[in-house]
């Protein structure tokens, strides 16, 4: 998948924000220049 400016993405990061496993998610978070428009886990609501 190219990830380019003009697309939104959505990341799915259960126990990824906190715990151990969110390495890649985080990471897109941090430096994809791509938007990010939603980040759900189930243990940071709001």
């Amino acid at each position: 998948m190219n990830l380019t400016t003009n697309r939104r993405m959505a990341i799915l990061l259960h126990e990824g924000i906190f715990g151990s496993k969110g390495k890649t998610g985080l990471t897109l978070l941090r430096y994809c220049p791509t938007e990010i428009v939603v980040v759900i886990d189930h243990q940071c609501a709001g």
